[in-house]
């Protein structure tokens, strides 16, 4: 009787090719009318879903099935407004907590390196170069605009102690931080200088930054900034 009956289910679902939906309740119907007793939503899934176990000593029911399944696999029909909709909806979770997965290392990494920016313009401020060159890594590269690269965090604090005797007050603005693995980012920002002398005026530029994590803490390894927007 089971075989006859998933038959008949199959048959349905054939006639409806393969791009089109088969309602719960048309096959509810088709259920209920050959076996003349109330059937519920769970029974036909449990028969769609039962890998049709005993079914290949029954020609008829064997190819209706394999017809069924390579064409329509039951997984893709709409069986039921609730079901549909639970299935929407996991789908929806699944994309939500993939996209947060991926996102989260990033913005982590982004507060991170916002931190240390804030604490080099703290300490360009206080005319500790010392400290500032413990912000880069031991064998960090500096390019300044229209000069020779700097190499090694000692000589880069030293760079940034004679810039700090022509210009003062930096601002930087972080726009963008791009995970490159778990210890390296890429930075792109804004910053700006305010000079120093009879006649102030602001320079303002654009940077790039390559970050290394060492020992657990973010460090600068190239440095290249120049003026315009």
């Amino acid at each position: 009787m089971k075989a006859r009956q998933i038959c008949r289910l199959a048959d349905l679902i054939r006639g409806h090719g393969s791009k089109q939906f088969v309602s719960y309740a048309r096959l509810k119907g088709v259920w209920h009318r050959d076996l003349a007793e109330p059937v519920t939503f769970g029974q036909i899934v449990d028969a769609a879903n039962d890998k049709f176990v005993g079914l290949n000593k029954v020609g008829r029911a064997r190819k209706s099935i394999y017809d069924w399944h390579r064409i329509v696999p039951w997984k893709n029909l709409i069986l039921g407004t609730r079901a549909a909709t639970e299935l929407i909806m996991q789908k929806i979770s699944f994309v939500i907590a993939f996209l947060v997965a991926l996102a989260a290392p990033a913005l982590a990494q982004k507060a991170q390196i916002e931190a240390v920016n804030a604490k080099w313009v703290e300490l360009f401020n206080k005319g500790d170069f010392s400290g500032i060159a413990e912000l880069y890594t031991a064998d960090a590269i500096a390019f300044p605009p229209g000069s020779a690269m700097v190499r090694g965090k000692a000589a880069i604090g030293a760079m940034w102690k004679g810039l700090a005797e022509q210009a003062g007050n930096p601002k930087v603005i972080t726009l963008e931080v791009k995970r490159l693995g778990p210890a390296a980012a890429r930075e792109i920002g804004t910053f700006s200088l305010t000079t120093k002398g009879p006649s102030p005026k602001e320079i303002s530029g654009k940077y790039l930054v390559v970050w290394e994590r060492v020992r657990g803490q973010w460090r600068l390894a190239a440095d290249i900034w120049n003026d315009g927007k």
